[in-house]
């Protein structure tokens, strides 16, 4: 028995050495949910629907008949300049949004953390679960990542409104898709966070009172696989 907790403890240990977000991201396998996950599917649905209004609303064309030709004329010059004009508008709100976004991810990430003892986690180690709790807490930092690329892209998309430079509509369609999809995906996996924090408090709490009265262990992978 002592060495079965023994090689328990030497997962925990391979975190003290590989601890950085490239680690943890090749260990957990978190960037499959960015094409394996109901989150994905979802954000790439709302992002053609987006696009799609976009199009057919501000640039006043028939859009299926915009797909189809896929260019632009003279006379849609207008119309261009009043999408970029609602763009500038648009993109400085939802820039600041995800700031405050961001530091709900901090402060949740801090509450968890902080709520999870030493005891838990030590009980969590010796069950051999540690593993599927990294890959639970790494949620928030692949979270916060995902932010970051969406505010890149949002912060070029409003400086590029500024720019002489001649608008392609493939350049244009191909890049609101992409902007649109890591800004639904990021919202929706923040969102879904909400319930990995849940969870995770009454797992603090259930660890605590299974320790006191000496009852089965809740097996902690059932949260990673509820988050799903």
């Amino acid at each position: 028995m002592k060495v079965v907790k023994r090689n328990r403890k030497k997962d925990i240990e391979v975190y003290y050495r590989e601890n950085r977000y490239w680690d943890l991201l090749k260990r957990t396998k978190k960037y499959k949910d960015l094409y394996q996950s109901k989150e994905a599917f979802v954000s790439l649905l709302i992002s053609f629907i987006t696009v799609f209004f976009l199009l057919h609303v501000l640039l006043n064309k028939n859009t299926i008949d915009f797909f189809i030709w896929f260019h632009l004329t003279a006379e849609d010059k207008v119309y261009i300049e009043n999408t970029i004009n609602l763009l500038r508008s648009l993109l400085p709100t939802i820039i600041g949004g995800y700031f405050s976004l961001l530091g709900f991810l901090v402060g949740a990430l801090a509450i968890i953390t902080g709520t999870l003892g030493n005891k838990v986690m030590s009980n969590i180690v010796d069950d051999g679960k540690i593993k599927h709790m990294m890959s639970i807490i790494f949620n928030f930092y692949f979270s916060g990542s995902l932010m970051g690329v969406a505010l890149t892209l949002l912060i070029l998309s409003y400086l590029s409104t500024f720019t002489a430079i001649p608008l392609n509509a493939g350049v244009f369609i191909v890049w609101s898709i992409l902007v649109c999809f890591v800004v639904y995906f990021s919202i929706i996996y923040s969102i879904m966070l909400l319930g990995t924090c849940i969870r995770l408090f009454l797992l603090g709490y259930k660890y605590f009172d299974e320790e006191q009265t000496g009852k089965r262990r809740y097996k902690i992978s059932s949260i990673d696989k509820k988050r799903k």
